[in-house]
């Protein structure tokens, strides 16, 4: 079920004439949302999903984001491609995700309530033209003091999760592993996010 909340205000007026008319003054002005600036940044995780994208049958990670140096939130997502492997595996070193060697699990809760470092950077939706804060590239906290030592000083929440963690490895059955190596590759028109030139932190 999906709750849609229009912010603004209904107004009715009632006019009588020879019959009783009722029309509804509709004054809605949609809230622009804050836009947190580019750049360096640390960030906590507030809440993580996970979806199948309907065009594309792509699985993603869809979390909201709270910057820490304004308190703005925002939503970003990862798709989970073998072109976009890095940046899922980048975000699980800033935030204390181990990885061990793949196969491994992961799920929504192993992200919420962590923090992390990275930078951000601005694009304009296609279809809308409006603007948006996305990650360019997510670091490990010793990186990215280095590169804004400002961030230092910007507090942990009180919930925050700082321990490292481990993810637990999947292993798959010999029948199954032979079976997916065998089979075709499926092209897929996720938007590509191929890892950068520069190295990745």
């Amino acid at each position: 079920m999906i709750v849609l909340r229009l912010r603004g205000s209904i107004n009715a007026n009632i006019s009588s004439h020879s019959k009783l008319y009722y029309m509804a003054v509709i004054d809605y002005r949609s809230e622009p949302q804050a836009l947190t600036p580019e750049g360096p940044c640390k960030f906590h995780i507030v809440k993580t999903g996970f979806s199948t994208s309907r065009t594309n049958n792509t699985d993603f990670f869809d979390y909201l984001f709270r910057d820490l140096r304004n308190g703005i939130e925002f939503h970003d997502t990862v798709y989970l491609t073998k072109r976009s492997a890095w940046k899922i595996e980048s975000l699980c070193r800033s935030i204390g995700l181990v990885l061990p060697e793949p196969p491994y699990k992961i799920t929504p809760d192993d992200f919420d309530n962590r923090v992390g470092y990275g930078t951000l950077k601005h694009r304009a939706l296609p279809k809308s033209g409006r603007v948006v804060a996305e990650f360019d590239r997510f670091w490990t906290k010793e990186y990215a003091i280095e590169q804004d030592p400002s961030l230092a000083a910007i507090p942990d929440p009180e919930d925050a999760v700082l321990e490292e963690v481990t993810l637990p490895p999947a292993r798959k059955p010999k029948a199954a592993a032979a079976a997916v190596s065998a089979a075709p590759a499926v092209a897929t028109t996720a938007p590509a996010e191929d890892e950068p030139a520069e190295v990745m932190f």
